[in-house]
């Protein structure tokens, strides 16, 4: 397995279809594109990435990150399903692979919205952990694992502490994604906070990951809703600074912005790169 490079700047999540766009956009002078360090692209087990895009994404002076999707962690892995994504990795020469927790698919059929979250007790996590360490030997490069959208939870863990404990288990990094964090607390009636304090996670975690959501009313009570599209609110970009002011200098941000305006896209870049630019 390789080892893991440090990663820090501003990224942008994109898909296999538009991040050719991207990258001659950014070559052509993109004043928005021009404040994106890296890219991290989601990829299925399935995809293939053409050789012009690896090709792209190098011209750009763009680093690349996979984000793989649809690999049930927290169940049971076909690690003889991830031979396109380890050539995917060797073609992109990715910094590292990394996927949210839970259950993405059942059988065939890709359960999107409708994905199950990890079960959140000690039994989990060693299963978890199990896993992470296979399919990293199988990707050929460091896999880390982000804390996923939850609209329930199950077990007797925060997701606090079952992501670093899934983390020391497994020794692997950690990708603290904020809306979802935010989501957990607020769809369990929980305070939002910014880790606990003395947080074991905080020396694992390498990329925060920044996206819109919703709140909702359902029953007479708020419901969060992962939805990437919305613009950021105040609140979100205030507990990401001072989730930065614990990374030290290895900051690494990622914007997933799918199906966001252009305009909002602008201003969520803007923001974040502020949000660096301040912590340095």
């Amino acid at each position: 397995m390789s080892v893991e490079r440090p990663l820090a700047g501003l990224g942008l999540a994109v898909t296999l279809d538009d991040v050719s766009e991207l990258c001659r956009r950014r070559v052509a002078g993109d004043e928005t594109l021009a404040m994106v360090d890296f890219v991290n692209l989601g990829l299925n087990p399935s995809d293939t990435v053409p050789g012009d895009v690896a090709a792209l994404i190098e011209g750009a002076g763009w680093t690349a990150v996979i984000h793989a999707i649809d690999i049930n962690l927290t169940t049971t892995v076909d690690l003889h399903g991830l031979e396109r994504l380890r050539l995917a990795g060797e073609v992109l020469d990715a910094a590292w692979f990394e996927e949210d927790l839970g259950v993405w698919t059942w059988g065939q059929m890709s359960l999107g919205l409708h994905h199950l979250p990890p079960v959140l007790d000690a039994e989990s996590v060693a299963l978890t952990a199990g896993n992470i360490v296979r399919c990293a030997a199988a990707l050929g490069r460091p896999l880390i694992v982000e804390n996923p959208p939850v609209y329930y939870a199950d077990g007797p863990l925060d997701m606090w502490t079952y992501l670093a404990a899934v983390g020391d288990a497994a020794d692997c990094g950690l990708v603290l994604d904020s809306g979802h964090m935010m989501g957990f607390h607020i769809n369990t009636d929980s305070t939002i906070t910014v880790a606990p304090p003395g947080w074991a996670g905080w020396r694992r975690v390498r990329e925060i990951h920044v996206s819109g959501f919703q709140v909702v009313e359902l029953r007479g009570r708020p419901v969060w809703i992962d939805r990437h599209s919305e613009p950021l609110t105040r609140a979100q970009l205030d507990w990401v600074g001072t989730a930065l002011e614990h990374m030290g200098r290895r900051c690494a941000i990622c914007l997933e912005l799918d199906g966001a305006s252009r305009d909002t896209v602008a201003a969520s870049v803007a923001a974040a790169r502020a949000l660096l630019d301040a912590h340095d």
